[in-house]
């Protein structure tokens, strides 16, 4: 509910406020409040007092309307200018919109065909009276239902100086903006589909932000969950948003901003250059909602979001009755002359921040954000201990060049909610990044690894883990070896050079989009049951480019196996059930599809071109099924068929050497 508040002169247009938390604060007014009613609380005297610095639930209100410019000034103190309100797309709604079902609401309205300030939305900005070096900033939002999100748009967020957005760059001396943004990937006609869901990120504006690092533009940072997916955003669901600022040093890259969505920290900056002189901090909220983009991001038909529960306060206690305690930022070697030390000292939830060259074997064992920065490297300092071994959940390593040991990084069995990524791993012994048996749940992705005398990348008998955007090169083993594991996603990843490419043992995984490139061996071995294997590509291997043992019930598509050494794809050792379409095999040594002790298998709309052989099925299969498929210019053989109840009719045969 809206509380108020009494208020007494104490002179020099002045007023004490005597707050619902039993305290006094000074605040200078900037024009007289309606009925004794403060719609808007600055408390703020002292940045001591854990006080709130404005709350609004426009519980006030009592009946919907059409909010007003008065109504903007009473709330929001006198903003400088608005878009939104005078053009009447601000609404006053009752308690089937609020959040929780009561009061009152903000309802912002986004006319149909249109993008921008001045014809979607509403923008204005609530000046504080004072500035600050750190605060809290949350409100709650929810896009109706069937809200087509098209290409994205801004949400509000904590600003400072000028707040520049758009073209203005943020120099260090004239300001900063930390708005959001609702964020989709689509590319499209507006409406064509409608993107019922979309990302989210942090679309904050400061000194060297943006893709060049020159302020000039902001920067599109994906909110992010705990396991590496990125936040989804519903229709129809209310979600509370919190946002902390913490100022830089002036010239110092030691600004903080996060983001909460509901609880969870989703955006983690702490390297932040808000500023490099000491002109300004933060003084505002930028409230600022709208489709766009441009004309490419607007509306396909009427919207409306709603807003609610507007807070700004010093602490998270302010805002949140029981906060998690605050994370330390400690640094490598500002702090802590070597990295162990850092970590020793840290609590859980901690980030230890390391830049430079060091020399030490490393052993992380708490709960803790272990980051580096480009051109960050450690050399194992004991060359028969693992660079860095894990040894407690929750642990999230980032972006260290890591040289020398058995392991650049090794998880210790039996963790959970593991991420490491932008990880370069350079002369292992053994394999360069394992995860040991139990690690269900972790995340790998974009990391390099070179030179590994064993396997890249080992995942053992671990569940639901995922794989992504990895490159592993010239290694004396495996690129990627999944072993024992099930339910794994393994996409986007690049193996060249190494024994085999990709080794995936276990059940229910999903293997897509992902590169064998002249790998000694084959480019995919595969084990297991009901697996998903989509659009990879696997070419100029010494042997087949996708081999399938004892391998059963797979959907297989869309793949293609080009100029390996071997057999393109293979089935053998009972590998049954599996459907496979729209397959290639082209310029292999050996058949482009070739099956032997497999039975009932389904091959449709696939291809083999220039192999020695097209399709080879052995005496020991029997009910496989070839449909609306091709064997062209393939030497020795078109179709071979010697097993039994096998249907080879499908196949249209050109220019092989036995048809």
């Amino acid at each position: 509910m809206t509380h108020t508040i009494e208020h007494h002169p104490v002179g020099d247009n002045t007023m004490r406020y005597a707050s619902i938390f039993g305290a006094t604060s000074r605040f200078a007014l900037k024009s007289a409040f309606l009925s004794g009613v403060l719609l808007l609380v600055l408390l703020a005297a002292s940045q001591s007092d854990a006080q709130l610095i404005y709350q609004n639930d426009f519980d006030q209100y009592t009946t919907e309307r059409v909010y007003t410019d008065d109504d903007l000034d009473n709330d929001f103190n006198e903003p400088r200018f608005n878009d939104g309100v005078t053009e009447g797309r601000v609404t006053i709604v009752g308690a089937s919109q609020a959040h929780g079902g009561a009061g009152s609401a903000l309802a912002i309205a986004y006319p149909a065909g249109e993008d921008g300030t001045k014809q979607t939305g509403a923008q204005w900005q609530l000046d504080f009276d004072n500035s600050y070096e750190e605060l809290y900033f949350s409100y709650c939002v929810k896009f109706e239902s069937g809200f087509d999100f098209v290409r994205g748009g801004k949400l509000p967020g904590l600003a400072g100086g000028t707040a520049p957005t758009g073209s203005t760059q943020a120099d260090g001396t004239n300001g900063w903006n930390g708005r959001m943004m609702w964020r989709t990937d689509f590319e499209g006609v507006s409406g064509q589909p409608e993107q019922l869901t979309s990302d989210a990120i942090s679309y904050a504006k400061y000194t060297d932000s943006g893709f060049d690092g020159t302020g000039r533009d902001e920067d599109k940072e994906y909110w992010v969950e705990s396991d590496g997916s990125r936040t989804t955003i519903k229709s129809g669901v209310w979600y509370e948003i919190i946002q902390r600022v913490k100022m830089n040093d002036p010239g110092e890259s030691n600004g903080v901003l996060q983001i909460w969505i509901d609880g969870r920290l989703v955006h983690d900056q702490q390297d932040v250059l808000f500023r490099t002189a000491n002109t300004f901090a933060i003084d505002q909220v930028y409230f600022s909602t709208f489709f766009g983009g441009n004309e490419d991001w607007r509306t396909s038909k009427d919207e409306v979001a709603y807003f609610d529960d507007f807070k700004v306060g010093l602490l998270l206690s302010d805002l949140k009755p029981e906060p998690e305690p605050e994370p330390r930022f400690l640094k490598v070697p500002q702090h802590f002359p070597t990295v162990q030390e850092a970590i020793d000292d840290a609590n859980p939830g901690d980030t230890v921040a390391v830049r430079g060259f060091l020399r030490e074997n490393i052993v992380v064992n708490k709960a803790i954000f272990l980051r580096g920065y480009n051109g960050t490297r450690i050399n194992a300092l004991d060359v028969n201990s693992p660079a860095i071994r894990i040894t407690a959940s929750g642990v999230h390593l980032k972006r260290f060049e890591l040289r020398y040991g058995p392991h650049a990084v090794v998880v210790d069995p039996g963790l959970n909610d593991i991420t490491v990524e932008y990880i370069t791993a350079i002369f292992n012994s053994d394999s360069a990044i394992c995860l040991k048996e139990g690690n269900d749940g972790a995340l790998v992705r974009k990391n390099q690894v070179y030179y590994a005398q064993s396997d890249g990348i080992r995942i053992d008998r671990s569940d639901d883990v995922t794989v992504i955007d990895n490159k592993v090169f010239t290694t004396d083993g495996t690129g990627f070896s999944i072993f024992g594991s099930n339910d794994v996603t393994v996409e986007g990843n690049t193996s060249w050079g190494n024994h085999e490419g990709f080794c995936v043992d276990g059940n229910g995984s999903t293997i897509e989009d992902n590169f064998a490139f002249k790998n000694s061996s084959s480019g995919f071995v595969f084990s297991g049951d009901n697996l998903a294997v989509i659009d990879n590509y696997s070419r100029l291997n010494g042997s087949h480019g996708y081999s399938f043992f004892n391998s059963s019930h797979n959907s297989i598509n869309e793949n293609v196996s080009r100029e390996n050494g071997g057999n393109g794809f293979e089935f053998t050792a009972i590998s049954d059930n599996s459907v496979m379409v729209d397959n290639i095999a082209k310029l292999c040594g050996e058949v482009g599809f070739f099956l032997d002790f497999a039975s009932g298998n389904s091959i449709d709309d696939a291809l083999s071109l220039d192999n020695e052989s097209g399709f080879v099925l052995t005496g020991t299969t029997s009910s496989n099924t070839i449909t609306r498929s091709l064997a062209q210019d393939n030497p020795v053989y078109g179709v071979l068929d010697q097993g039994t109840g096998n249907d080879t009719s499908g196949v249209k045969k050109r220019r092989n050497g036995n048809d």
